[in-house]
């Protein structure tokens, strides 16, 4: 008989990034685009995703938090105000 602990873990689950063995999923398309035409560009492309996303996971950034991020980093922290006249 299962443990009724072990009934919902799914939902614990769900928010956990996507793994295929120990590759991110998120580069998958990267990689099956690298499987299709392989040349230095792609596999460039796919390493460096690769890093990123494997950066990112160990220190616990979401994909859209980092994203948030470099916007912040971009723009710094003075707003422009236009005034219409």
């Amino acid at each position: 008989m299962a443990n009724p602990s072990d009934i919902y873990t799914h939902w614990r689950d769900s928010a956990l990034v996507p793994k295929f063995f120990t590759i991110d999923a998120r580069a998958a398309f990267f990689i099956v685009i690298f499987l299709m035409r392989p040349n230095w560009y792609t596999f460039g492309t796919v390493a460096s995703v690769l890093v990123l996303l494997s950066l990112l996971n160990y220190y616990h950034i979401s994909l859209m938090a980092s994203f948030r991020l470099l916007r912040g980093f971009l723009t710094g922290s003075k707003k422009v105000i236009i005034r219409r006249r």
